[in-house]
């Protein structure tokens, strides 16, 4: 049973909208569908782990190891005969792992994936693999800082990992993964933490702003053959709940394109929730702009 608020309902139907989002009725599954408009596909976001439904859990690592292969991250020498991404390369997995994948209405397949991998109540941060990973060139002020963070249910702290799509998959696919994944994390008050590759955080960076992630400490590289030498890890953290407040601040201060960006951004991931979950400002934000046709952020 979901304890946290959901965070996007409509009741429009589906011809008379051009975007909107709802978590699904079936008690089977957690299905969000996402919809572009009449030109764009549908998105339907599922979220499950290895204990609810291993089939599925199975194709999420398929589309990540075939994401990373084709954007360059990995060799072949790095996936298993199954189509995986070897499991000491890939340690983000186990019971605690909640995987998130959209399905394309248009390919009429699942086209893109991400992981949050819940801390244990009272454990360490130590227990990440992003951490582990990264342990090395955080600053001592934020590795002071995390060595106290403790995951409670007013803040889960998960780490957020093994983001991809697949080579025929729009951009627009990942978005809407993103949002699913935000929204969540603003309902819960999570925090985050994970290694995001840096070409990755500069796209971030230019469509939401740079308030709202944390960088801890220099850029790392795997030393692992099968990992390809200029893939560049950046160790991050973010407050999901103030993430779209930190997107307003960022918005106030830019200014035209970059104004524009953020503008469209913030109000794709904020669209939907309600706004008992949202400052006053955001709330005062998505007012004054007005209902908006948004498309996937491309």
């Amino acid at each position: 049973m979901r304890m946290y608020p959901r965070p996007i309902v409509h009741n429009a139907m589906l011809a008379t909208v051009p975007k909107y989002l709802r978590w699904s009725d079936d008690s089977m599954a957690d299905v969000l569908v996402s919809v572009d408009s009449s030109t764009q596909p549908t998105y339907i976001i599922r979220k499950c782990t290895e204990q609810s439904d291993p089939a599925l859990v199975a194709e999420a690592l398929r589309i990540h190891a075939a994401g990373y292969l084709s954007m360059g991250f990995l060799n072949n020498g790095a996936l298993t005969e199954e189509g995986f991404i070897h499991s000491d390369i890939d340690r983000s997995r186990g019971e605690t792992t909640e995987y998130y994948l959209a399905y394309n209405s248009a390919l009429a397949a699942y086209c893109a994936t991400l992981r949050k991998v819940r801390l244990r109540p009272g454990a360490s941060i130590d227990e990440f693999d992003c951490y582990d990973l990264c342990r090395g060139s955080v600053s001592p002020d934020a590795a002071a800082r995390l060595t106290q963070v403790r995951s409670s249910e007013s803040q889960p702290v998960a780490e957020i990992s093994a983001l991809a799509r697949t080579a025929e998959a729009s951009p627009g696919a990942v978005w809407h993964l993103l949002r699913a994944a935000v929204q969540d994390g603003v309902a819960r008050s999570e925090f985050w933490l994970f290694c995001i590759v840096a070409s990755t955080y500069d796209i971030l960076a230019r469509h939401m702003g740079t308030g709202f992630m944390r960088v801890l400490g220099g850029d790392v590289t795997i030393d692992d053959g099968r990992v390809n030498s200029d893939v560049v890890l950046r160790p991050v953290a973010v407050d999901a709940a103030a993430l779209l407040d930190a997107m307003l601040v960022d918005h106030e201060r830019a200014d035209g394109r970059a104004r524009a960006r953020i503008e469209r951004s913030l109000l794709f991931f904020s669209e939907g929730l309600d706004d008992s979950i949202l400052s006053p400002a955001v709330t005062a934000f998505r007012e004054e702009r007005g209902p908006v046709e948004l498309g996937p952020l491309i």
